[in-house]
């Protein structure tokens, strides 16, 4: 009785150890695999900087917010043009007033790191429903 008692205990003992084992064994993986995710973290980090313009700066974003009139669309408006042609023309407007719905304004903006780095604006007037100047800045 004695001796199946030790052998029972023994073979706990063994499964006990066994477990202990790949326990600890999963530890060093795990802090094996959480070195090389920090090191594939800096290099990622490192290498989108060497990239940009500065070298220890956030990559830079373009913002391009607007509608882009070039100078080949201002030339096609004419006088007297309806609305509906210069919507064709030149798309909705950024800007349409609601004290003032003879008035349209397109507007462009390119940003870069918050800084505005292209402003364009045109204004478009219209009596009648015709077009009766436009203004560009």
């Amino acid at each position: 009785m004695f001796k199946n008692f030790l052998s029972i205990n023994l073979r706990k003992l063994i499964f006990l150890l066994r477990i202990f084992s790949k326990i600890f064994d999963f530890h060093k993986t795990f802090y094996f695999i959480k070195k090389i995710t920090w090191i594939l973290f800096i290099t990622l980090s490192v290498s989108s900087c060497f990239f940009s313009k500065k070298l220890f700066s956030p990559c830079e974003s373009v913002i391009y917010q607007g509608i882009w009139i070039t100078d080949s669309d201002i030339k096609l408006l004419q006088p007297n043009m309806t609305k509906n042609e210069v919507l064709l023309l030149l798309g909705n407007p950024s800007l349409s007033s609601i004290l003032d719905k003879n008035r349209w304004d397109y507007l462009y903006f390119q940003i870069i790191d918050h800084i505005i780095i292209n402003k364009r604006q045109l204004t478009v007037w219209f009596k009648d429903d015709c077009l009766v100047r436009w203004l560009v800045n």
